[in-house]
């Protein structure tokens, strides 16, 4: 079965213990992540700026 990078960043995160349990619809307990994909690129360019890049 091939993993989208969205479930495989959710994984990582679970991983890290960046996450809560929660009862899913059948009643279970899961793992939720606390964190997304989304905010990595901003994260990244940030971490570049203070580092002394630029877009130029």
């Amino acid at each position: 079965m091939a993993v989208g990078l969205g479930n495989r960043v959710r994984q990582w995160i679970i991983r890290a213990g960046l996450c809560f349990e929660a009862e899913n619809a059948e009643g279970e307990t899961v793992k939720k992540a606390t964190r997304s994909q989304h905010g990595i690129p901003e994260g990244v360019a940030e971490m570049m700026a203070e580092a002394g890049a630029s877009v130029c």
